[in-house]
């Protein structure tokens, strides 16, 4: 029970820092590429933890959201044309 309490803090702690530095690289549009390599790399980090059954629940899920994010920017794209309402 001792180590399991001190790999949910130590986990809880890395993912504090993780997302402050990933904050800090979102404010700076320069390092949106680092931040983009980061996400993924504990995106698959953590996909790899996954059971089978998880997997696909996480894929289907992954693959619905990334379709809303396309559909989102694709809109905001068309939307910024400058047709003015027309």
């Amino acid at each position: 029970m001792r180590e399991m309490t001190k790999s949910v803090m130590s986990f809880s702690w890395a993912m504090s820092l993780f997302g402050l530095r990933q904050l800090t690289c979102l404010l700076m549009p320069q390092s949106w590429n680092s931040a983009s390599s980061s996400f993924d790399s504990v995106t698959r980090s953590t996909e790899d933890q996954l059971g089978s059954v998880t997997d696909s629940v996480f894929r289907a899920g992954d693959n619905l959201q990334r379709g809303l994010v396309d559909l989102m920017f694709s809109f905001l794209s068309t939307g910024s044309t400058g047709r003015n309402g027309k």
